[in-house]
């Protein structure tokens, strides 16, 4: 006789936090950058973000994965960045396979002189190697 092991976890709705959802995704449940995305940029905001998207690139820089979205949300986050925080962000395309995939690129000077001093602070430790730590 062969066991299965298998894990099973549940979440739960916060109807807090919708909001949120009305703000991030569209009426077909895709998932969409507001215009007004600036507002929603803070280094907190920017924190989390990296934690979970972002990469600190061996060659330099950070990588911020966006590859669900279009490349003109990944233009006016790359703008609002640059607005924002004064430095020079910008889509980078990425490919793999036949598909290509924007990303957004902080070049290594921009990130490591402007945003991990602003984001550090409300970094986990175990998440500083997104730092390049």
């Amino acid at each position: 006789m062969k066991y299965y092991y298998s894990w099973e976890f549940r979440t739960i709705h916060l109807q807090d936090l919708d909001h949120l959802y009305k703000i991030f995704y569209n009426e077909k449940n895709i998932k969409i950058i507001p215009s007004n995305i600036i507002d929603y940029l803070s280094p907190k905001v920017l924190a989390y973000w990296l934690m979970d998207d972002g990469g600190f690139r061996k060659k330099g820089g950070m990588l911020i994965h966006t590859n669900s979205l279009k490349y003109e949300e990944v233009d006016l986050l790359c703008q609002s960045l640059n607005i924002l925080y004064k430095i020079q962000s910008r889509r980078y395309i990425k490919k793999k396979g036949l598909k290509e995939y924007p990303i957004i690129y902080i070049p290594k000077h921009d990130y490591l002189n402007i945003i991990v001093p602003l984001i550090k602070p409300y970094f986990i430790d175990t998440m500083y190697y997104k730092l390049g730590e």
